[in-house]
């Protein structure tokens, strides 16, 4: 999906995506009942609905807040300080900076709406972009929160001790992609503090004063030598562009006023480094991204580098910056196929680096959402992946072909 442009109504702080399924409702209750109707955000709750259910949330929620509530069947225009539900029967996406509905597919296997809206929330909205999770089974949520994270959005979860169900706010946990988690109230306290001073509404304000564009060299070295410092990481060789994004971004979710009070305050918080240098790695990845570049590599380097190769000299490739695993796997997958195929009997083995150890060990568990379904076909799903519970477990006739290690591609 290519991305948009700026919002088309520039008076919203914040488009709040909530995804909520079971055990969500008093979820939602508690955030509305304390969400102030003034804040110019905008907010769609996504929820798992039944086709034939005929939901009341409208009702619900209107004893709970003076914002307007509206049930999505048609194009709507977003406007702030609105509540928008879903319908039983479509799903919710942005497009041309509007709310639109996509019919259910009956014939789909598993239709994860809360995925595919915050898919979209993320690539249109970006920096206004909040994606917020409460109570559900299941992880649908979970990829499309990683979409609002890679844009620079914000993603918030509630706490899942408070939770009646864990597994949605547990599935974003585990991913380390969370900006906040906390309970409903306290997630509404937080979120209303950065609509209230939401940079893009104040055209009085400075870029030094909200995007730190135009940040003192000295001041931003000095937080690159400290990350280093602590991570063994040299971000001064990274886009300088995307660093003062992200920091920018930490600095509002912290709550500080200035570069200067957040230099300090990495100096004195011990896991502070690490969490800023996790905010600079977020990439973008996914299973067989790209679909045309993996089809180049089916049909032009595979048989040169399989035609090279004989049962005493196997395959050995290695993918560098292999974040959460995503792509090792998939090159795994695509080769595992091209051998059988072609009916070689050819060893490989991949060796999947990066310098994020969280990422590593993620990865080489091999345990991905449910949501990866849309990225795969039935086949290959079927063929290398197990379903445990709420989740794909990569197979071991490909897990034992790839060694993941953390290693720093400019200095190791």
């Amino acid at each position: 999906m290519m991305q948009e442009s700026a919002p088309a109504n520039p008076a919203i702080s914040y488009l709040v995506g909530i995804g909520a399924s079971a055990g969500g409702l008093e979820a939602l209750q508690e955030f509305f009942q304390h969400m102030p109707a003034d804040t110019q955000m905008a907010f769609v709750v996504i929820q798992h609905l039944s086709a034939d259910y005929k939901s009341v949330m409208d009702e619900l929620l209107q004893k709970q807040t003076a914002m307007a509530i509206k049930v999505v069947e048609s194009p709507t225009t977003i406007e702030p300080n609105h509540i928008y539900l879903i319908s039983s029967r479509s799903n919710l996406i942005i497009r041309k900076h509007a709310l639109d509905v996509l019919e259910k597919d009956p014939a789909q296997r598993l239709n994860l709406p809360i995925d595919l809206f915050f898919h979209s929330l993320g690539e249109a909205y970006q920096e206004r972009a909040v994606g917020i999770v409460l109570s559900g089974t299941g992880t649908d949520g979970s990829r499309g929160a990683k979409t609002i994270k890679e844009n620079e959005g914000l993603v918030m979860v509630q706490q899942p001790e408070e939770a009646r169900f864990d597994g949605m706010p547990n599935a974003i946990v585990s991913q380390g992609i969370a900006d906040f988690v906390l309970p409903a109230a306290k997630l509404v306290a937080e979120l209303a503090r950065l609509a209230y001073h939401a940079p893009w509404l104040n055209a009085e304000q400075t870029l030094s004063e909200n995007h730190g564009e135009r940040m003192d060299p000295q001041l931003l070295r000095r937080i690159l030598l400290e990350v280093k410092k602590q991570c063994k990481i040299d971000f001064t060789v990274y886009r300088e562009q995307t660093i003062l994004r992200r920091l920018n971004k930490r600095i509002r979710v912290l709550n500080l006023n200035s570069c200067e009070d957040y230099a300090a305050y990495l100096s004195s918080q011990a896991g502070e480094p690490r969490r800023l240098a996790r905010e600079f790695m977020i990439g973008v990845t996914r299973f067989f991204r790209d679909e045309e570049a993996w089809e180049l590599l089916r049909d032009r380097v595979l048989p040169e580098l399989c035609a090279s190769r004989n049962q005493d000299l196997p395959i050995r490739i290695w993918v560098a910056g292999c974040s959460s695993g995503e792509e090792a796997y998939s090159l795994a997958i695509l080769l595992h196929e091209y051998l059988i195929t072609h009916r070689l009997s050819l060893d490989f083995k991949l060796f999947a680096t990066d310098i994020d150890e969280e990422a590593i060990t993620f990865a080489g568990h091999g345990r991905y959402p449910e949501s990866i379904f849309s990225s795969l076909s039935k086949e290959r799903l079927y063929r290398y992946f197990d379903k445990e519970g709420d989740a794909y477990v990569i197979k071991k006739l490909i897990r034992d072909h790839i060694v993941f290690a953390r290693h720093n591609l400019l200095t190791d």
